[in-house]
């Protein structure tokens, strides 16, 4: 949902902004990201040489669809010193979403002895247990050169930059943590070439 204002500083220069309005939507099933349900609530490979928790963890379970709100800014500018060239540029910074929630329930039904055996059920399973993650947008920065050699032709030539390493939850460092959750997706930043007619 953009609200825009442009301004035209004189004859080959405007510049423009606008207050943006993000809506994520968002489905993961299971939730990897988040604690799994270990025995005792202990998702750390013990020391001694017994059977790791980890190893008979359950993956909590997410109830479908949830949605999050963000605001952002785009900046931009267009130059045109002629009718045969053109420059234009825009940045629109990283979308802050609220962590995205849902109503889980413990998955774990049983209990387990120090070598991995069930003992019994276990009491907490199927209580209530709300998980959450937090993923933002990536902030953008984009480059276009316009040339137009005649009436009937314009030559677009783009280029984009998005910053995906240091966005949360999808740029973090990858990996599996120390009590079994996944620490992040791990993308890097990319760019982006276009050419057009």
């Amino acid at each position: 949902f953009p609200f825009t204002a442009a301004y035209k500083v004189r004859e080959d220069l405007a510049v423009g902004a606008s207050l943006l309005l993000f809506q994520g939507r968002l489905v993961i099933q299971p939730l990897p990201v988040v604690l799994p349900d270990c025995p005792d609530n202990d998702c750390t490979s013990p020391a001694d040489g017994s059977v790791a928790k980890d190893t008979i963890s359950f993956r909590p379970s997410t109830s479908g669809q949830v949605g999050s709100w963000a605001p952002a800014i785009q900046v931009g500018a267009n130059y045109q010193p002629s009718d045969l060239f053109s420059v234009g540029f825009s940045f629109t910074s990283g979308a802050n979403f609220k962590s995205y929630k849902w109503d889980s329930e413990v998955s774990n039904p049983y209990t387990y002895d120090a070598a991995g055996q069930i003992t019994g059920p276990n009491p907490e399973y199927g209580q209530l247990r709300r998980i959450s993650i937090d993923i933002d947008g990536p902030p953008i920065v984009s480059l276009g050169i316009g040339i137009h050699p005649s009436e009937k032709l314009s030559i677009a030539i783009d280029g984009r930059w998005v910053g995906y390493t240091n966005t949360s939850g999808i740029g973090e460092p990858t990996g599996i943590g120390a009590t079994q959750e996944l620490i992040g997706i791990g993308w890097q930043d990319i760019l982006i070439g276009m050419v057009g007619a």
